[in-house]
């Protein structure tokens, strides 16, 4: 088998003088990785995948801890809600289904809406008239 590592250096040498690239490819990189620890609340849900990606170890037991953890950390991803046990996932689930209401309008409230007592907080006038006009001249 005939191996050519001339195309291999071509890149290198080609990144080697355009930095600008590099740091291009690093800070979409970065800027992802910091887009989903925000979006789950925390960066668990990353190094539980760069854990699996290195390791190739999945967890074997669905009552495990671990496995709890990231059944939370991909609800808060998903439904950008801080919820912080599997109760709360549950029963906000389960309030959504019973009252048919639209999860989508309830993700939109972020910190506005309390998981915990599945109420919505008092929207202060000043954001809900921002917020209209926000929406009408997008």
């Amino acid at each position: 088998m005939d191996v050519n590592f001339e195309s291999l250096f071509t890149w290198v040498g080609f990144l080697r003088d355009n930095p600008f690239i590099v740091i291009l490819v690093l800070s979409i990189i970065g800027g992802s990785l910091l887009y989903i620890k925000y979006k789950a609340g925390s960066g668990f849900t990353l190094t539980d995948f760069f854990w699996f990606f290195w390791t190739r170890q999945k967890e074997s037991d669905k009552k495990d801890l671990m496995a709890e953890i990231i059944e939370i950390e991909r609800f808060n991803f998903n439904h950008n809600m801080r919820a912080i046990s599997l109760r709360q996932k549950n029963r906000y689930e389960e309030w959504v289904r019973v009252h048919e209401l639209d999860f989508k309008m309830l993700s939109k409230l972020k910190r506005y809406f309390n998981i915990e007592k599945l109420k919505i907080k008092k929207v202060h006038f000043g954001i809900a008239i921002f917020s209209f006009f926000w929406r009408c001249f997008r």
